[in-house]
């Protein structure tokens, strides 16, 4: 065997050994799926007259990079019931999204990001545990059913708020195998009141920053598959 066709052999060989390697370092896009539900608390003038209660959502997303993922959010319930005096003579109970009134159901969507800092869709770096950070933003009407002494004299039997929200999270995921996932999560939720009520009702002023002026945090935890 020649030099000429030795070396020949080896270029091939170290080109063939490059392009396995850089095959087993790329970055494997995917889908996302998941839900998740835990605790959901409140801050300010809304925690001083709301209990806190069961809040989850469902996601479906994409991995973009090896790091990065966007999801769209399915948020039907974040609930709460009154025990302050401002509210408990209104409202029978109340929640965020999710309350079935009017022959219907109102929940929030919104879209967010999720940043996997140790390479959360890279194969080659697959690591069973992984922390995230996550921010959202999306729609969210404060839906409020009325205790029949206190329903207003056109019979409507709900009405709400519409809302902006932005939350920030974060959390830590255990990845039984590269496609099923395990986390615990947090997050904090903030409210931007806009416009009239549901019914078409002007809102008082003071009541729109009560609502504004609060927070929401929750905790609890989530399930997430990808393929």
């Amino acid at each position: 065997m020649g030099r000429k066709t030795l070396a020949g052999i080896v270029v091939l060989l170290v080109l063939a050994w490059g392009a396995s390697a850089m095959a087993t370092e790329s970055v494997t896009n995917c889908f996302i799926a998941g839900l998740d539900a835990g605790y959901v608390g409140y801050t300010g003038w809304m925690g001083k007259n709301l209990n806190g209660g069961l809040g989850g959502g469902l996601f479906f997303g994409y991995g973009i990079t090896e790091n990065f993922a966007m999801e769209i959010d399915w948020i039907p319930l974040l609930m709460a019931s009154p025990h302050g005096t401002d509210v408990k003579d209104i409202w029978d109970n109340s929640g965020f999204g999710g309350i079935g009134v009017g022959g219907g159901a109102f929940g929030g969507f919104g879209v967010s990001g999720k940043l996997y800092p140790r390479g959360r869709f890279r194969d080659a770096d697959f690591v069973n545990w992984q922390p995230f950070l996550m921010l959202g933003a999306g729609y969210m009407p404060f839906v409020f059913t009325y205790k029949s002494a206190a329903k207003p004299p056109t019979g409507e039997s709900y009405d709400g708020f519409k809302s902006i929200y932005a939350y920030l999270g974060g959390g830590v995921e255990y990845m039984f195998n590269p496609h099923i996932g395990l986390n615990v999560n947090v997050r904090l939720w903030k409210f931007f009141q806009y416009g009239d009520s549901l019914q078409g009702y002007s809102l008082d002023s003071t009541f729109k920053s009560d609502i504004s002026g609060s927070m929401a945090y929750q905790a609890g935890l989530g399930l997430t598959f990808q393929w």
